[in-house]
């Protein structure tokens, strides 16, 4: 559908909003989709994401003021647990990236990915490692500056 006006017409309708924010329309077809050489072919698959993420935007607004409503949850859980779906948006070009990260459902699945345990673990880690990184390189510095010996 290339009309506005049609497009519009069928977003409007309730089977099709629900067909959308169902957790059995995604698949790896997002990922090859994404994944794929024509730029047209990837551009629906961000059209795709950018629709469904304003439907669960809207159901956020209308629904669930302090939540998300089951169907959203649903729909970004099986999205998040796409195979290789953050390496295939990495395949897109940069203007496309910083369209589709900026949609509601690629937000809470890079939420839900960085909130994971492992990930927090290593997050920590890396703090406290550049830390120790930055008091060491201050402590040889003011060495060097005082003409101590650095052993």
């Amino acid at each position: 559908i290339s009309d506005d006006h049609d497009i519009e017409f069928v977003l409007s309708t309730s089977i099709i909003r629900r067909v959308i924010t169902d957790k059995h329309s995604v698949g790896p077809w997002i990922t090859s989709m994404l994944q794929h050489p024509k730029r047209c072919v990837s551009l629906r698959a961000i059209e795709y994401l950018q629709v469904a993420s304003n439907l669960c935007h809207q159901d956020l607004k209308k629904k669930r003021p302090r939540g998300t409503s089951p169907s959203s949850n649903a729909l970004i859980d099986e999205v998040s647990s796409l195979r290789d779906f953050i390496p295939s948006l990495l395949s897109l070009d940069v203007n496309d990236i910083e369209d589709v990260s900026t949609t509601y459902v690629v937000k809470k699945v890079l939420d839900n990915m960085i909130s994971k345990p492992f990930v927090a673990t290593v997050v920590l880690c890396d703090a406290l490692f550049l830390g120790l990184m930055i008091v060491g390189f201050r402590y040889a510095v003011n060495g060097m500056i005082t003409g101590k010996n650095i052993e």
